[in-house]
């Protein structure tokens, strides 16, 4: 038996061949993602390439299941003819609707870029008699293959349409964002969910579940781990058998939850910064020096920098003094103050231990020792060299 993994990120998709018989992982494959097609404040990628990209990974693959690990809080949408383009996460079109009870309904704080406030947009815009939403991987199923029409509860809790219990969709949401929206129906099992021609041979494809969910999965948490990605974007988690009022919350698996604050400012934030400073004529390379520091040098340095430029929030840059006006110490704030807001996330999660995982502490070992001199907990960093969500789709396989 062969299994295909395919990870839909918001900066690369991912994808390996992997054998249980041999507990190997082999043909690993880095496609980076598409751009958007649009400009801020919209954030829309092309199914035409997803769907490309999706076809020349399965055309040779030797393999005779499909799981899939995907990017959450986006979707498109399919009028019975076509199915549209991906409104990704990253997609502020759509304003914040007034929904009483909204968070405690759906385990999500409401804010620019869910799903449930970006549909109405759409649904305003070409005014479809019937409309279904989609998730990343049930989009592109549907138009290379055959979706049977479910979607898995690590997915459907992104959209913020759906009771963060039942994973059922709430009445009241579906009157607020129009009464001919329709959604997949939730499963929290993997089962055949599709299939697609991979090779010469239709394959089935099992239940693609949340990438953050899953990697969480495959990172293999104990009790009282803090979970910290460092990627694109950033989460801290916990998984946990109950609701935290003071957090967000999402379905996990074996029906428990993912205590968890999402969208806090990381790596497409700190890009933002490193684009000012190249636009200004600095030419050297952020990350180089980043690596070359001490965590003295980080520690010490006094200006304060909001990471939280995107939704709507402004930015700022405090502690301008004539001393510390160069771009080194600008350079080394951004980490103090990227690690320093994670303080406050923390402190409303019961754990005693933080795992780092993602591309940034990988990439920057320092950043591990910044967390370390920053925090009292036992801190740890989840150095695997195999991708945590090839982990997470390796023992979704086990529940086949």
């Amino acid at each position: 038996m062969k299994y295909l993994f395919i990870d839909y990120g918001a900066t690369n998709i991912k994808s390996c061949i992997f054998s249980p018989e041999e507990n190997k992982f082999s043909n690993v494959r880095v496609v980076r993602c598409p751009v958007s097609r649009e400009i801020y404040p919209r954030h829309v990628l092309t199914i035409k390439s997803l769907s490309e990209i999706t076809e020349e990974i399965i055309r040779d693959a030797e393999c005779d299941a499909i799981l899939m690990s995907s990017q959450m809080h986006g979707f498109s949408t399919f009028d019975g003819k076509r199915v549209s383009d991906y409104i990704s996460w990253m997609d502020e079109r759509g304003e914040v609707l007034r929904i009483p009870d909204h968070k405690s309904l759906t385990g999500l704080t409401p804010r620019k870029g869910l799903p449930v406030f970006n549909i109405p947009s759409i649904n305003r815009e070409n005014k479809y008699k019937n409309l279904q939403i989609l998730s990343l991987p049930s989009a592109i199923l549907k138009n290379i293959g055959v979706f049977e029409n479910k979607v898995h509860n690590t997915i459907s809790c992104g959209f913020g349409t759906h009771h963060i219990g039942s994973q059922t969709l709430n009445t009241n949401i579906s009157c607020a964002i129009g009464s001919n929206i329709n959604f997949s129906e939730t499963t929290s099992q993997i089962e055949i969910v599709g299939q697609v021609l991979c090779g010469n041979k239709q394959t089935p494809v099992f239940s693609p579940v949340g990438d953050l969910q899953c990697a969480i999965l495959g990172s293999n948490l104990q009790s009282g781990h803090i979970s910290i990605n460092l990627g694109t974007g950033s989460q801290v988690s916990l998984i946990s058998n109950s609701i935290n009022q003071s957090t967000d919350n999402r379905s996990f698996f074996d029906n428990n939850y993912l205590n968890t604050i999402t969208h806090i400012p990381s790596g497409r934030a700190i890009n933002s910064y490193i684009n000012f400073m190249k636009s200004l004529g600095y030419k050297k390379d952020f990350w180089e020096i980043i690596k070359n520091s001490s965590v003295q040098d980080i520690l010490s340095s006094t200006l304060d920098i909001s990471l939280s430029i995107f939704g709507g929030n402004d930015g700022n840059i405090g502690g301008l003094r004539e001393a510390n006006m160069t771009c080194e110490k600008f350079e080394m704030s951004i980490i103090k103050s990227y690690v320093l807001q994670y303080k406050k996330h923390v402190e409303k999660l019961d754990g005693h231990s933080i795992v780092l995982s993602g591309g940034i502490v990988k990439n920057c070992p320092i950043i591990a020792d910044v967390f370390r001199e920053c925090f009292d907990h036992l801190v740890i960093v989840n150095d695997t060299k195999i991708e945590e969500t090839f982990l997470g789709l390796k023992e979704l396989t086990k529940r086949i």
